[in-house]
């Protein structure tokens, strides 16, 4: 078992549940964390939280330090930061070590920072199976920073009533329009 400290740097709405990640402080390399090799995503009970200043249990958020106890690399060709968590991560709240902000936070989220050409080889929201069976993804996760950032909220095409948010910006030389998927992002 290895334990890991990284600012959540992704809360990811999922159809099966919740996906988060970041960036290990102490490798500097990203990581995500997941439940188990046949159940990627978390529950929304999995991913409650202690807050460290009110005490109060709160769902995960952006920019929280997290300790994360790790039990085995699950990297796939789609995705080779998953790593199992431990069961004890989801025994209980995990506590928040701290909010992560100020000026060593900018320093480390720009450190991080993509400065390549695309995103994951493609301005689509995904990558298909069989490109990724022949040419595995060195990492399905970065950091960026956008263009012309626009927000763009529609009618859900697979799910009438309901309204799906996308991130439309410029990165490189290419145009890319992103689902969001972080819970508090989508709700503003």
């Amino acid at each position: 078992m290895e334990q890991v400290r990284f600012p959540c740097l992704a809360v990811s709405r999922r159809e099966s549940g919740n996906c988060i990640a970041g960036i290990d402080i102490d490798s500097g390399k990203w990581v995500r964390p997941i439940r188990s090799k046949s159940r990627a995503a978390f529950a929304d009970a999995d991913l409650i939280v202690i807050d460290n200043h009110t005490h109060q249990p709160r769902f995960m958020a952006l920019l929280d330090l997290l300790s994360v106890p790790l039990e085995e690399r699950a990297a796939s060709n789609s995705q080779p930061e998953n790593w199992t968590v431990a069961p004890s991560f989801l025994e209980g709240p995990q506590a928040i070590l701290r909010t992560c902000h100020g000026t060593r936070t900018v320093e480390l989220l720009l450190s991080h920072a993509e400065t390549g050409e695309s995103i994951l080889r493609s301005p689509t929201d995904s990558l298909h199976a069989d490109a990724l069976a022949r040419d595995a993804l060195s990492q399905s996760l970065c950091l960026i920073r956008p263009v012309d950032l626009a927000w763009k909220v529609s009618p859900h095409a697979n799910h009438p009533g309901k309204l799906q948010v996308r991130a439309q910006f410029r990165y490189g030389g290419a145009h890319y329009s992103l689902v969001v998927t972080d819970p508090v992002w989508e709700a503003k």
